[in-house]
């Protein structure tokens, strides 16, 4: 009966793979993407093009266009870091004060404490710029030097992700009881609970995102907060509950957002491409845009990778049920 119906052991064997394969294939469609930053991975920001302003940055800047600085730089850095403190792709202007540094001259925790105010010894660092030099340079270590990063390829790949991780499900719970929005995980480990957040009218009309409280979300497990909102959106509430616990584990994703103004202190890393970013507060992670065009203060919280994406479970239960389907098949034909 096998013979005639050509169900050969090397046939059924054939037929496992092959839907093992369709299987595999479709748990890799639904798990999350590569989260990874690529070339912007350890900076404080990371611009595609002009920074017409900047004041403290206490990790690593890299600027694609044109830069004016009036501030310090990479004084947070980790002790013993490697490479430029700052990269800007085109020319570089300094007003009448500032510093490039790379961290403590000592081991030293430099997160221990937040914001611009250090009580050790700052180690000298450089940067580096591909057109011209102009302004007060005195005593800064400056070097003349182009493709250091490949900007252009870093705009796709990090362009493509904010697609990628922007259409993704959430799979958090949000609510909004009040004025706050509570984002509620899953409380599972090594995972990424993704929110879906839209940004509200504030009292002067203009799309704000207010307070935010996060909870249950793991201490290795990670948030994506996916903006569905386009235009200009500011950052005017506070944030509470596990933002400052989970460090370099919070990303807030708008893939169509044209301006965020920083009138607030945010927790967590922002990925925002075609953004310009303004304001007067401070971001505690990494910041990704396309340009600068009022200072604000950027901390020292790098993103935290990944290893790899966990699959969401009804990947895995698509896969499983698929094999116990292909078995039942399998016997019933046998049987017959």
């Amino acid at each position: 009966m096998k013979q005639a119906l050509g169900l050969t052991s090397k046939t059924i064997g054939i037929s496992l793979v092959a839907i093992l394969m369709v299987g595999l294939a479709s748990t890799r469609a639904l798990a999350a993407p590569v989260l990874s930053l690529g070339a912007a991975q350890g900076y404080s920001g990371f611009f595609f093009g002009d920074v017409k302003a900047q004041n403290d940055v206490e990790g690593r800047l890299a600027v694609g266009g044109n830069f004016t600085g009036n501030g310090s730089i990479g004084y947070r850095n980790a002790h013993g870091s490697s490479g430029p403190s700052l990269v800007v792709g085109g020319n570089a202007h300094f007003n009448s004060n500032g510093g490039i540094f790379n961290g403590p001259t000592a081991a030293t925790n430099t997160n221990a404490s937040v914001g611009p105010i250090t009580g050790y010894a700052k180690a000298p660092g450089y940067g580096v710029y591909g057109g011209r030099l102009s302004g007060a340079t005195a005593g800064m270590d400056l070097r003349q030097q182009s493709g250091v990063i490949d900007f252009a390829q870093a705009k796709s790949q990090l362009g493509q992700l904010s697609v990628e991780l922007g259409s993704q499900r959430g799979t958090g719970k949000v609510e909004a009881p009040w004025s706050d929005t509570r984002l509620t995980g899953s409380g599972r480990s090594g995972v990424i609970d993704f929110f879906d957040l839209l940004a509200k009218p504030g009292w002067d009309g203009k799309l704000a995102i207010g307070t935010l409280e996060l909870r249950d979300v793991a201490a290795d497990s990670w948030a994506v907060i996916n903006v569905r909102s386009s235009g200009a959106i500011a950052f005017t509430g506070g944030f509470e509950g596990l933002f400052d616990d989970l460090g370099g584990r919070v990303l807030f994703n708008f893939t169509d957002a044209s301006q965020i103004s920083i009138n607030t202190f945010v927790w967590g890393s922002i990925l925002a491409p075609k953004a310009d970013f303004r304001g007067q507060g401070h971001v505690e992670g990494t910041v990704i845009g396309q340009s600068v065009s009022q200072a604000f203060e950027l901390g020292h919280e790098p993103f935290v990778p990944p290893n790899n994406a966990v699959p969401e479970p009804q990947s895995i239960a698509l896969l499983l049920a698929g094999l116990a389907a292909l078995g039942w098949a399998s016997r019933r034909r046998l049987r017959g």
